[in-house]
Protein backbone atom coordinates (compact mmCIF):
# COMPACT_ATOMS: atom_id res chain seq x y z
CA UNK A 1 0.00 0.00 0.00
CA UNK A 2 1.47 3.05 -1.15
CA UNK A 3 2.18 5.85 2.03
CA UNK A 4 3.12 9.53 1.06
CA UNK A 5 5.96 10.88 3.05
CA UNK A 6 6.54 14.54 4.32
CA UNK A 7 10.06 15.64 3.32
CA UNK A 8 9.74 17.84 6.33
CA UNK A 9 9.27 15.37 8.86
CA UNK A 10 11.93 14.97 11.42
CA UNK A 11 13.76 11.79 12.70
CA UNK A 12 11.00 11.04 15.59
CA UNK A 13 8.06 11.65 12.70
CA UNK A 14 9.63 9.68 10.03
CA UNK A 15 10.56 6.41 12.55
CA UNK A 16 6.52 6.81 14.28
CA UNK A 17 5.81 6.75 10.54
CA UNK A 18 8.01 3.75 9.13
CA UNK A 19 7.03 1.57 11.97
CA UNK A 20 3.27 2.30 11.85
CA UNK A 21 3.03 1.98 7.90
CA UNK A 22 4.66 -0.60 8.56
CA UNK A 23 6.57 0.06 5.48
CA UNK A 24 8.55 -2.62 3.63
CA UNK A 25 10.36 -0.02 1.22
CA UNK A 26 11.24 3.63 0.78
CA UNK A 27 11.96 5.67 -2.28
CA UNK A 28 14.18 8.53 -1.76
CA UNK A 29 16.17 11.44 -3.33
CA UNK A 30 19.90 10.88 -2.53
CA UNK A 31 19.95 14.26 -0.21
CA UNK A 32 17.19 12.37 2.42
CA UNK A 33 19.25 9.70 2.28
CA UNK A 34 21.03 10.14 5.36
CA UNK A 35 17.98 10.78 7.12
CA UNK A 36 16.55 7.43 6.27
CA UNK A 37 19.81 5.71 7.60
CA UNK A 38 18.88 7.41 11.23
CA UNK A 39 15.96 5.69 11.19
CA UNK A 40 16.18 2.13 8.89
CA UNK A 41 18.05 0.01 11.76
CA UNK A 42 14.96 0.44 13.79
CA UNK A 43 12.24 -1.02 11.50
CA UNK A 44 11.92 -4.77 11.04
CA UNK A 45 9.81 -4.78 7.87
CA UNK A 46 11.96 -2.34 6.20
CA UNK A 47 13.65 -4.52 3.19
CA UNK A 48 14.27 -2.05 0.70
CA UNK A 49 16.02 1.80 0.07
CA UNK A 50 15.55 2.81 -3.53
CA UNK A 51 17.45 6.08 -3.87
CA UNK A 52 16.28 8.16 -7.37
CA UNK A 53 18.84 8.62 -10.03
CA UNK A 54 21.89 6.33 -9.98
CA UNK A 55 21.92 6.73 -6.18
CA UNK A 56 25.09 5.83 -3.75
CA UNK A 57 28.22 4.28 -4.72
CA UNK A 58 28.13 2.79 -1.23
CA UNK A 59 25.34 3.45 1.28
CA UNK A 60 25.84 6.11 3.77
CA UNK A 61 25.10 4.27 7.09
CA UNK A 62 23.41 0.85 8.40
CA UNK A 63 20.52 0.29 6.95
CA UNK A 64 19.11 -2.53 9.08
CA UNK A 65 17.35 -5.63 7.07
CA UNK A 66 17.17 -2.81 4.32
CA UNK A 67 18.98 -3.56 0.81
CA UNK A 68 19.84 -0.25 -0.96
CA UNK A 69 19.60 0.16 -4.50
CA UNK A 70 19.70 3.42 -6.83
CA UNK A 71 16.85 3.05 -8.97
CA UNK A 72 18.94 3.76 -12.29
CA UNK A 73 21.08 0.57 -11.21
CA UNK A 74 17.93 -1.47 -10.36
CA UNK A 75 16.12 -0.70 -13.38
CA UNK A 76 19.35 -1.41 -15.66
CA UNK A 77 19.37 -5.26 -13.61
CA UNK A 78 15.46 -5.81 -13.60
CA UNK A 79 13.49 -7.91 -16.02
CA UNK A 80 11.91 -5.97 -18.92
CA UNK A 81 8.90 -8.78 -18.44
CA UNK A 82 5.99 -6.68 -16.42
CA UNK A 83 4.51 -8.81 -13.02
CA UNK A 84 0.58 -9.95 -13.39
CA UNK A 85 -1.02 -8.12 -11.04
CA UNK A 86 -5.06 -9.42 -10.66
CA UNK A 87 -7.82 -8.19 -8.22
CA UNK A 88 -6.55 -4.85 -8.77
CA UNK A 89 -9.65 -2.39 -8.29
CA UNK A 90 -10.94 0.55 -6.98
CA UNK A 91 -11.37 -0.39 -3.29
CA UNK A 92 -7.68 -1.14 -3.37
CA UNK A 93 -6.72 1.32 -0.23
CA UNK A 94 -3.46 3.72 0.61
CA UNK A 95 -2.49 5.84 3.41
CA UNK A 96 -2.01 9.80 3.27
CA UNK A 97 -0.20 10.80 6.75
CA UNK A 98 -1.42 14.27 7.77
CA UNK A 99 1.25 16.40 8.79
CA UNK A 100 -0.89 18.52 11.24
CA UNK A 101 0.61 20.49 14.29
CA UNK A 102 -0.84 18.38 16.92
CA UNK A 103 1.89 15.99 17.28
CA UNK A 104 2.78 12.57 15.22
CA UNK A 105 1.27 12.47 11.69
CA UNK A 106 -1.91 10.52 11.57
CA UNK A 107 -2.74 7.96 9.04
CA UNK A 108 -5.79 8.38 6.81
CA UNK A 109 -7.10 5.37 4.64
CA UNK A 110 -8.06 6.17 1.23
CA UNK A 111 -9.95 3.80 -1.22
CA UNK A 112 -7.75 3.93 -4.57
CA UNK A 113 -10.73 4.86 -6.46
CA UNK A 114 -10.93 8.12 -4.83
CA UNK A 115 -7.81 9.43 -6.28
CA UNK A 116 -9.04 9.86 -9.73
CA UNK A 117 -11.48 12.68 -10.15
CA UNK A 118 -13.65 11.54 -12.65
CA UNK A 119 -16.13 14.09 -14.17
CA UNK A 120 -17.72 13.99 -17.92
CA UNK A 121 -16.12 16.18 -20.03
CA UNK A 122 -17.95 19.05 -21.35
CA UNK A 123 -17.10 21.38 -24.61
Amino acid sequence: MPVNINYRYMTDELAYLFADGPLTAVVCPPEYLERVAEVAPGIDSLRLVLVTGAGPDEPTGPFGNAEVYGYESALASSSEERPVVSGRGDDDLYVIYTGGTTGLPKGVVWAHGGRVLRMPLRW
